[in-house]
């Protein structure tokens, strides 16, 4: 996995799963300095129940994170250093309260988490207040993989989806809101490594437009190029073209930007379609690629669209047929799964290759770090979700260790 994807927006991550059928894809970004020391609250050991899998992110083929939920509330972070063997639980702290996670169908603490590097990390904690918008996230930094957490801010509203690009500049799209077809946010933007937030634009259902933004249809978040070039995704159910919105300044202001139409596709969808679109992802400032679907009345179908001019133009490559899951190593090399086939290219959609796997990828979340090597989780809303890795393109898979399924854990009150 790339090294500037962001931590998925939980819910719209796993409204995602089932409107988009692509998980998304996150990003975080070094705060490039050494966290001040802060307490850690002991942790005390309670029994792991009802497991699920909200977000893996490998940085290496050795290193990563993930992070887990019980419908109890236990809500956790963990670390590896040697490939998903072990696990290490570093939590931050308030991330557990009874009864607080989706898999029990209320806000979780923990979501939209932002990861660099094998050590730094943002990590937003949900306190919730007596309304939606007395909300607040507790923003947390590592340095050191989880050893110490320090609180560096704190943003209004709740639900953040945090995006890093560089040690400095960093953004955080905070869920309103929703209304019938619609939701509202609120993009924040730091240029201090999360220190100091300053709001620069806002969408909500049932309200006029506001900064070039149309305030209807579910957002999914936003992609970034640099810190000034970004998009804003989202999924609508009819009655607009693609939801797809571009700034050149770092988010003050937003224009729409028509994307062409795939080949096989009606022409009635370029003004009215119900369909969805993913952040994109960035590989340097000039290639990038972004998920795009259709949905009945026609046939579902699913495309890749890719940029080489720093998404001034972006271009649609058709994913296999069936492919539920797509993950991107590069720009280059793609990797998708459709049962017990997994099926990859090594020249952005040009050609795929398929080939039979050991183990049955459907619905499962992926993350490869490279063409080779790869990681699985089966059964990701649980109760039992399996950790499985690959070192031969999907070819052979063994079983890793799932975090939460070693019974018993310590874990941050």
């Amino acid at each position: 996995m790339d090294a500037h994807r962001c931590g998925p927006w939980l819910g719209t991550q796993l409204a995602c799963l089932v409107l988009l059928a692509i998980p998304l894809a996150g990003c975080g970004s070094s705060a490039g300095r050494s966290a001040p020391p802060s307490s850690k609250p002991s942790p005390a050991t309670q029994t792991l129940r009802g497991n699920s899998l909200v977000n893996l992110d490998f940085i290496t083929s050795t290193q990563g994170w993930a992070v887990t939920q019980t419908l109890g509330g236990i809500n956790a972070l963990w670390h590896t250093s040697n490939g998903g063997r072990t696990w290490a639980n570093v939590t931050p702290p308030g991330a557990n309260r009874s009864g607080a996670s989706l898999v029990a169908g209320t806000d979780p603490p923990i979501q939209g988490e932002a990861f660099l590097t094998a050590s730094e990390a943002w990590v937003p904690i949900l306190t919730a207040g007596s309304n939606l918008y007395s909300d607040r996230d507790t923003v947390y930094f590592t340095a050191d993989a989880g050893a110490r957490w320090t609180a560096v801010s704190s943003v209004s509203g709740g639900g953040s989806q945090l995006t890093f690009l560089n040690s400095n500049d960093g953004f955080d799209v905070v869920a309103g809101g929703v209304a019938a077809g619609s939701s509202s946010m609120r993009l924040w933007a730091t240029t201090n490594g999360g220190r100091r937030w300053q709001a620069v634009a806002r969408a909500g259902p049932g309200g006029p437009a506001t900064d070039g933004l149309y305030p209807g249809c579910d957002k999914t978040g936003a992609g970034w190029a640099s810190p000034k070039v970004g998009w804003l995704g989202g999924f609508c159910s009819g009655g607009r073209a693609l939801y797809f919105y571009r700034t050149t300044d770092g988010g003050v202001s937003w224009a729409a930007q028509t994307l062409p139409l795939p080949p096989g596709v009606p022409t009635q969808d370029s003004s009215d379609c119900m369909c969805g679109t993913t952040p994109p992802e960035f590989f340097g400032s000039s290639n990038g690629v972004e998920q795009v679907s259709f949905y009945p009345p026609q046939t579902p179908t699913q495309f890749v669209y890719t940029t080489t001019s720093g998404g001034q133009q972006w271009q649609p490559t058709r994913v296999p047929t069936g492919a539920t899951t797509v993950d991107f190593t590069s720009f280059a090399d793609w990797v998708a799964v459709k049962g017990d086939q997994v099926t990859w290219t090594t020249n952005s959609g040009g050609r795929w290759f398929t080939v039979a796997s050991t183990a049955d990828l459907q619905g499962a979340i992926i993350d490869f770090v490279t063409a080779d090597i790869g990681w699985a989780v089966t059964s990701p809303a649980g109760p039992h979700p399996e950790l499985i890795q690959t070192t031969d393109a999907g070819r052979h898979w063994s079983v890793r260790e799932f975090p939460q399924s070693l019974g018993t854990a310590a874990v941050s009150p």
